[in-house]
């Protein structure tokens, strides 16, 4: 298993992302509640981190694991939950999001975006988000330069406000705050909150794996994101499916 781990005083030990090398991938985001935690630099993410672990260590089915998710839904906080899980015949991903009336459902679609938004309400810096990796995914670059431009994708600060369902999600927020979370990189100084952590995954035809993640330090507050300092780590291996 490979993830990053959260290190929050009290909450240690959760991750946003995991994956192993059977093939299976975790992916966590929070819906944003627009309450004052944002505004105090909160991303209230309660106990749910241990949600990747447990589906990367789960050894029924994904729809299993979802199905018991389901059934427990009420014990955290709101979440998005994506799953990708791949074989030598077959790759599956599957989205759940815990709020009343949604089921674990697979996604089909060639170009998948979720957000920090409620089912089916999506914002405008998440469609800005897959245009612009479709866009990418169509020059086909090679190996080293496709790395660089999906960390170019992720790492737009341009935003995109106003924004209906962004802002009917924040209506106790300030909308300075909106307007910085309306971009795909959010950094936000006044209130110490923002994009902490930015990870690319590839996968191969021949099941090779380059994982590369780039982490900011977060105890400092920068004018611009090329004055952050980064940490970079990158990993290969091969899929074990």
């Amino acid at each position: 298993m490979i993830s990053g781990t959260d290190q929050q005083e009290g909450k240690e030990g959760g991750t946003w992302l995991g994956m192993t090398k059977q093939g299976r991938i975790g992916i966590l985001l929070n819906v944003f509640q627009g309450n004052k935690k944002l505004q105090e630099g909160s991303c209230n993410v309660g106990g749910r981190g241990f949600i990747i672990s447990d589906f990367l260590k789960w050894n029924g089915s994904p729809e299993s694991f979802l199905m018991q998710l389901n059934e427990e839904k009420d014990s955290y906080q709101p979440f998005h939950l994506v799953t990708i899980s791949l074989s030598k015949n077959e790759e599956k991903v599957h989205h759940y999001c815990n709020t009343p009336d949604y089921q674990p459902q697979e996604l089909k679609s060639e170009i998948i975006g979720v957000g920090n938004h409620l089912p089916n309400k999506s914002w405008k810096k998440v469609e800005a988000g897959k245009a612009a990796l479709d866009d990418v995914i169509l020059k086909n670059y090679p190996k080293e330069l496709l790395v660089e431009k999906l960390f170019e994708v992720v790492s737009s600060n341009e935003r995109h406000f106003p924004d209906h369902e962004l802002e009917s999600q924040g209506l106790l927020v300030e909308e300075s705050i909106l307007q910085g979370i309306s971009s795909i990189f959010v950094k936000l100084d006044n209130i110490q909150y923002g994009t902490r952590t930015q990870t690319v995954i590839l996968i191969d035809e021949n099941d090779e794996v380059t994982f590369v993640e780039r982490t900011f330090d977060c105890t400092e507050k920068f004018s611009a994101l090329d004055d952050a300092k980064v940490t970079m780590v990158q990993h290969q291996f091969k899929l074990n499916i």
